[in-house]
């Protein structure tokens, strides 16, 4: 009957020790403020070169279902909504990231549009942009922004894997590969980010793109847009971690 009795109490307090735990992590999930952007290192690392991160695409998925960014390595392009993330590799052909792949740049948010806007006369690239800003209800707050349309044009690239020592951004993009495309559909999924981030994060307009089918996409460089339906989400919060690294203690950002 004793050790009845003593199993009973060790079960009780594994049961409130465990649960309490349970409770305390749902507890940190639950306090995250889905109007708030994540974002994991800043621009400017990543233009010095700074290429390795520490966060899993796993860990980014807590903070948001929509967003971009890049792989390890500069390996390629990352592109997030409907809470399924891609990986777009050099080729321009899009597959599902795996969840232990890490990032050393990303931005992502839980998209909960607040408006919704519809293109529906054909539009070139500078067009476009002054139809969102237009759209916009100013530019000192951040927006996530979903574009599904037609395109009769776009053109976009996607980085093949560097190797150390890299290079810095610039460099590598004066060889980046670029594809382009005709009467394709699709979705593109970026943010405007106000002026006064410059350094943190790229100002203006930043959109990946990524075919109907889910099969090609990558980082927009330009495109026409024929119809389309624009959804916005405005975001007034903004939340930035670090790289823990040695490449990312030593690299000069002054």
């Amino acid at each position: 009957m004793r050790k009845l009795v003593i199993f009973i109490s060790i079960f009780v307090f594994l049961s409130s020790f465990f649960g309490c735990k349970s409770q305390e992590t749902e507890k940190q999930v639950n306090s995250w403020d889905r109007d708030t952007l994540y974002q994991t290192s800043i621009y400017k690392a990543l233009s010095e070169g700074v290429f390795t991160g520490d966060k899993t695409i796993l860990e980014i998925q807590r903070y948001g279902d929509f967003g971009l960014g890049t792989f390890n390595d500069l390996d390629g392009e990352m592109i997030a909504f409907d809470g399924q993330f891609y990986q777009i590799d050099e080729k321009a052909q899009a597959f599902q990231a795996s969840e232990d792949v890490k990032c050393p740049y990303a931005i992502v948010t839980f998209f909960d549009p607040d408006s919704n806007v519809q293109i529906n006369e054909p539009l070139d690239f500078n067009q476009f942009q002054e139809f969102l800003l237009s759209s916009l209800p100013t530019e000192n707050l951040f927006f996530a922004i979903k574009v599904k349309g037609l395109f009769p044009y776009i053109k976009i690239r996607s980085i093949p894997a560097q190797t150390k020592p890299y290079l810095k951004l610039n460099e590598v993009l004066e060889n980046q590969p670029t594809f382009e495309f005709q009467d394709v559909k699709g979705t593109l999924v970026g943010f405007f980010v106000p002026t006064y981030i410059t350094d943190i994060n790229t100002p203006g307009f930043h959109f990946h793109f990524l075919t109907e089918d889910k099969s090609s996409g990558g980082h927009l460089l330009t495109c026409q847009v024929e119809s389309a339906d624009v959804e916005i989400d405005q975001i007034s919060k903004y939340h930035i971690e670090l790289i823990q690294s040695e490449d990312f203690y030593k690299i000069d950002l002054q």
